[in-house]
């Protein structure tokens, strides 16, 4: 996790520096889309470290208090927490892309009042559009 914050911070320095004026507009645009993409992944990065710390730091309790050995199976079956990723990941992905998503919705709706348009709203449109654009 820390590695992965470093490889963030140190990309958007670089980014953001003098130095990436002097690269070439494909470094720059890799540059910025693997900002874009470690950004995207950092909650699944952040989640995954967690619940499996969780279930690291469940088992060395169970070591340390020495629980009775005919109980592992059933500690194993709970402590394995991958299930919480299913539940975790889609839960932060919703709420933290909730504006993309009512933007997407805001553009379906136009998409679809635009097809049940008549011939005199389109040309309402255009006029509005050409008159703006003088």
């Amino acid at each position: 996790l820390l590695i992965y914050m470093q490889v963030l911070k140190q990309n958007v320095a670089v980014y953001a520096s003098e130095e990436s004026r002097k690269m070439t507009l494909s470094e720059k645009y890799q540059l910025s889309e693997n900002i874009r993409v470690l950004r995207l992944l950092l909650p699944v990065v952040i989640s995954h470290t967690s619940i499996t710390i969780a279930g690291a730091a469940g088992f060395f309790y169970f070591e340390l208090a020495g629980f009775e050995k005919e109980l592992y199976p059933i500690f194993e079956d709970t402590i394995n927490m991958v299930y919480l990723q299913g539940i975790a990941l889609p839960l932060i992905f919703f709420f933290r892309h909730r504006s993309l998503i009512r933007s997407k919705r805001l553009m379906l709706n136009r998409i679809f009042t635009t097809n049940m348009s008549t011939g005199e709203d389109l040309i309402t449109v255009y006029d509005r559009a050409i008159t703006r654009g003088w």
